[in-house]
């Protein structure tokens, strides 16, 4: 569910010089490390990919979280949601 969601903003586009990164194997890089608290060094050896890349890879997935699932599943409050809020 999350690639399906994700999916799209963590593509890029391969080039001559090197093949882009599936957007499959960003997203376990980013789980990785959020579940297991490794360091960006340690993924990148577990992963064989470059610690900019790892980096970059996680940033990229952060960013993509909050672009396409923060107002879907934690809104911003309102004055009124505040209110319902004090009041139960």
């Amino acid at each position: 569910m999350l690639l399906s969601l994700l999916g799209p903003e963590l593509t890029r586009q391969s080039t001559n010089y090197r093949a882009a990164i599936e957007p499959k194997q960003r997203l376990a890089v980013a789980l990785r490390y959020l579940a297991s608290g490794d360091s960006l060094i340690s993924l990148a050896f577990n992963y064989r990919l470059g610690c900019t890349t790892v980096t970059n890879s996680v940033h990229l997935v952060y960013a993509a979280i909050d672009k396409m699932m923060m107002e879907r599943f934690l809104p911003r409050p309102t004055e009124d949601t505040w209110k319902e809020d004090r009041m139960v």
